[in-house]
């Protein structure tokens, strides 16, 4: 065998391991993989983003986010019972991911039909924000 691959086999395995550690986030490993791949030139550049042009891996990052935000949400329910203020912090998490990374995709696929759910959530925002004020 090549280098490249046993220095590709030597990563998949370091990403295994850190995926199992569970001490990085998926993203951010598999974006370190990637890298790590480019860097040395085992892979190039725009086969590293090739795969992007795939609707399956739009799909799954947007699955991320959706995520994200709804692990927000709970976090912000969950504190409700603890501290006002934590959980508008939390629920202004969740309005702010998906104001900056699902709203822009909404604007792409719908025009300016989508601003309406813009607004939505910069009204949200500025409600969270005032609440949070106030329980000072």
């Amino acid at each position: 065998m090549a280098w490249q691959a046993w220095y590709t086999l030597a990563v998949v395995i370091a990403v295994v391991v850190v995926l199992a550690s569970e001490r990085v986030s998926a993203p951010i490993a598999m974006m370190t993989a990637v890298a790590a791949l480019v860097a040395p030139g085992v892979i190039t550049t725009s086969q590293a983003l090739s795969g992007f042009s795939n609707e399956a891996v739009i799909t799954i990052a947007a699955l991320y986010v959706v995520a994200g935000a709804v692990l927000a949400t709970i976090f912000g329910v969950v504190q409700l019972w603890r501290s006002r203020r934590r959980a508008y912090r939390a629920f202004e998490v969740a309005v702010l991911l998906d104001l900056f990374l699902v709203q822009p995709f909404t604007l792409l696929d719908s025009g300016f039909a989508g601003l309406t759910h813009v607004f939505i959530d910069l009204i949200l925002l500025a409600s969270l924000r005032y609440a949070a004020h106030e329980e000072r």
